[in-house]
C-alpha cells in the first residue's frame, strides 16, 4: 500500500501546504536581502578606493590654522574625503625630516589631525626623506619609523611617504642598484612597521612607458600601498 501520510487529502490541505512554501520561500528571501545589505554596509565601511581631496604640498607660508579647519569644512561639504599635509616650509616635514616635533608642534598637529576627524577627513601626515636619505642604512630606517610613530601618537591614521629624484648615494647603489629597489624596500618595511595604516607612496617624474622603476613598484610593493604620481609637468 501506498504511503500516504504527505498526500494532501483536500483542497483545504493543498492550500495550507502551498501556504506554508509561500511562508517558507518569503523567510529565505529575507534572509538573502538581509544578507546583502550587511555585505554592502561591510563594503562601504572599507577603504575608499578613490581619495578625492587637496594636498597641502607648496613652497611659501604655510596656511594658518584657521584656513586649514576651514578647508576640511568646505571639503566635507564638497563630498571630498581627504587632506594631503606636506607644507614644505615645514622643515620638519623635509629638510630636517629626522627631528622629532616639540612639545608646542605636536599640540599643534593633533589639533589639526582632530579637527580633519571631526569633519570626516582623512589626515594624511606626508613625510619626504628623499633629500638626503640612506635608504639601506638601518640606523636611517629606524629614524623615519620614530618619526612616524611620533605622528601616529598625535591621532594620525594615513601617510605618504614623497621621494626626489636625487641619486642615490653610493653604499645604496652597491646594495639596492635602483631606485625602485630602494624605495620599496623602505615604503614597505615602514608600511609593515605601522600596522598596514592608508598609505600612499610618491616619486616625482617617473618614466611611464617600459619603465623598470614602475615595473619593480608593481611586482615588489605591497599592493595595500596607493601609488600617486606629481606628473611630468612639476
Amino acid at each position: 500500500m501506498e504511503d500516504c501520510e504527505n498526500v494532501p487529502t483536500s483542497t483545504q490541505d493543498q492550500e495550507n501546504n502551498i501556504s506554508n512554501i509561500t511562508s517558507t520561500s518569503n523567510n529565505v528571501n529575507d534572509a538573502d536581502e538581509d544578507k546583502n545589505i550587511k555585505e554592502q554596509q561591510k563594503s562601504t565601511q572599507k577603504k575608499p578606493n578613490f581619495i578625492c581631496g587637496v594636498i597641502e604640498g607648496f613652497y611659501g607660508r604655510p596656511w594658518t590654522t584657521e584656513q586649514r579647519k576651514d578647508l576640511f569644512r568646505k571639503l566635507k561639504k564638497w563630498g571630498m574625503d581627504s587632506y594631503v599635509y606636506a607644507p614644505k616650509d615645514d622643515y620638519k616635514h623635509r629638510a630636517f625630516w629626522r627631528e622629532l616635533y616639540t612639545v608646542q608642534e605636536a599640540d599643534h598637529l593633533s589639533g589639526l589631525i582632530a579637527a580633519a576627524t571631526d569633519q570626516d577627513i582623512t589626515f594624511y601626515y606626508a613625510l619626504s626623506p628623499g633629500l638626503d636619505m640612506t635608504y639601506g642604512s638601518q640606523k636611517e630606517l629606524q629614524t623615519l619609523k620614530r618619526k612616524l610613530d611620533q605622528v601616529s601618537q598625535f591621532g594620525c591614521e594615513a601617510f605618504p611617504l614623497l621621494f626626489e629624484d636625487i641619486e642615490l648615494s653610493k653604499s645604496d647603489k652597491v646594495v639596492l642598484q635602483t631606485f625602485g629597489n630602494a624605495q620599496e624596500s623602505v615604503t614597505n618595511e615602514i608600511f609593515t612597521h605601522l600596522g598596514n595604516p592608508r598609505f600612499l607612496f610618491s616619486r616625482a617624474v617617473p618614466t611611464v612607458h617600459d619603465s623598470e622603476y614602475l615595473n619593480t613598484l608593481g611586482s615588489k610593493a605591497n599592493h595595500d600601498i596607493d601609488i600617486m604620481w606629481t606628473g611630468n609637468k612639476l
